[in-house]
């Protein structure tokens, strides 16, 4: 409670008209457009032990696992509901030599509690899956994760544990605070990339959280101004003293605020903000160069895919170690491949970067700031490989480009203001900032939706 102690002295800014000068536009521009809607499945797929009513949610018990909805993509099912193969996919299926590709999934928790049964919000939100970028839509009947636990033990769709975005709205922000804490615990197999709590209820709890990115959404007009119910009319300041006093409890927090809209979660600026999320998180694409995968290298590939190079670097020693001269023989076989799809991948990236020039979109220069911390770690990765210079070079070309070494030192400004004492000067820092990084991604436009959460 004490580091709320300094907003109580802020002085209180009477809310502005909308002016789309304070709103970083490009966040509500959807980036799916020309894409087609994926076709898919709605499905109950559990209904639960618990009844849906008046105090579901308090009563349910222990590890019950209640009711909830999914959406599968047609993607995530080629073969079709009756399980055989047209001539046509047989046809695509002897082309496709590669392994299935996963799918990524977002988790939605609906807002109101009591008497919901997020059949709805998983329907709105299937809206986000196209055909060029399928997504799964789980929308759980109760604020914990006990549902996608349940779908990946089963094993039975290919949903990309290393791409699951949580969003939860209004009350339901109190499950994107579980599936925070859940992710948090030491060995945990859930790991949530993005976390957004939409015009939400979540409170300032400090418990170990994952290391993703967390999203403070609100709606420009939940104000008194436009709401009478009691509990919603103050809701936006909820979410801005929410913003302040969890970025000095999680690294990478932002406040986004959507022009003209109140207490909702549905509409088109929302839809396209998420997508827009979504889309910024950086994909390893190394599956062309790996082909089919054998199953015994399948854990290897999918850390390769999810970038977590520690984990890559352990399993290809115990590989290489292996007792049998034939196995060692076929790991070596599939290792080339996999270092130089790597390689690959790095020089791609870095040249896609390069060519952004510090002109390119919003969304393109912050996927390729979210690839970044991932770059690092592929120099001990190919330690002693014989492509190790071919990596220290792609990336001293990425140290060279003056615009870059901006965008990444006004990120860092950030994050040392953002850890500090939330105050007036932090305020005043953060002003610094935008003058002096003007056109940046976290020097100017994080910023300014930072200090839009200070305007209390």
């Amino acid at each position: 409670m004490s580091s709320l102690l300094p907003f109580l002295f802020l002085t209180l800014i009477p809310p502005l008209a909308q002016d789309p000068n304070r709103f970083d536009m490009g966040l509500f521009e959807s980036p799916s457009k020309g894409e087609t809607r994926s076709k898919g499945e709605y499905l109950i797929y559990h209904k639960g032990e618990g009844k849906p009513g008046k105090g579901y949610f308090k009563k349910h018990e222990p590890r019950e696992i209640a009711e909830f909805h999914l959406f599968v993509p047609e993607a995530a099912n080629p073969q079709g509901k009756s399980g055989k193969k047209s001539k046509r996919r047989r046809k695509i299926s002897k082309k496709n030599k590669g392994t299935p590709k996963k799918i990524p999934m977002i988790i939605v928790y609906h807002g109101g509690k009591d008497g919901g049964s997020g059949k709805g919000l998983a329907k709105k939100m299937s809206q986000l899956s196209t055909k060029e970028h399928p997504l799964f839509v789980l929308s759980p009947n109760m604020y914990t994760v006990d549902s996608y636990k349940e779908l990946i033990a089963e094993g039975k769709y290919p949903i990309d544990e290393n791409m699951v975005f949580v969003m939860g709205f209004s009350s339901g922000g109190m499950g994107v605070l579980s599936a925070m804490k859940e992710g948090g615990k030491k060995d945990s197999g859930f790991r949530p990339r993005i976390l957004a709590s939409v015009s939400t209820t979540a409170s300032y709890g400090r418990n170990p959280y994952p290391d993703a990115a967390y999203y403070v959404v609100a709606g420009e007009r939940e104000t008194a101004e436009f709401i009478k119910h009691p509990l919603l009319k103050t809701r936006r300041t909820t979410c801005r003293r929410h913003a302040i006093v969890m970025q000095q409890v999680i690294k990478d927090v932002s406040y986004v605020e959507v022009p003209g809209k109140g207490h909702s979660s549905g509409s088109p600026l929302h839809m396209a903000l998420l997508q827009n999320l979504i889309r910024s998180i950086p994909v390893f694409e190394i599956d062309k160069g790996l082909g089919k995968v054998p199953e015994e290298f399948r854990a290897l590939a999918d850390l390769a895919r999810a970038g977590r190079w520690e984990a890559l670097a352990k399993a290809r020693q115990e590989a290489a170690g292996a007792e049998k001269k034939s196995a060692q023989r076929r790991f070596h076989s599939f290792d080339r491949k996999l270092m130089l799809s790597l390689r690959k991948w790095l020089e791609s990236e870095v040249e896609a970067i390069a060519k952004l020039n510090g002109k390119g979109s919003r969304l393109a220069v912050t996927r390729a700031l979210n690839t970044e911390p991932f770059l690092p770690g592929l120099v001990k990765l190919f330690e002693g490989q014989k492509d190790l210079e071919k990596v220290k070079k792609a990336l001293s070309h990425l140290e060279s480009l003056p615009w870059w070494q901006r965008e990444l030192e006004a990120r860092k400004q950030y994050r040392e203001i953002a850890s500090s004492q939330p105050g007036e000067s932090s305020k005043e820092a953060l002003q610094k900032l935008r003058k002096e990084f003007k056109g940046t991604v976290f020097g100017d436009h994080r910023a300014q939706q930072m200090l839009l959460a200070y305007e209390l």
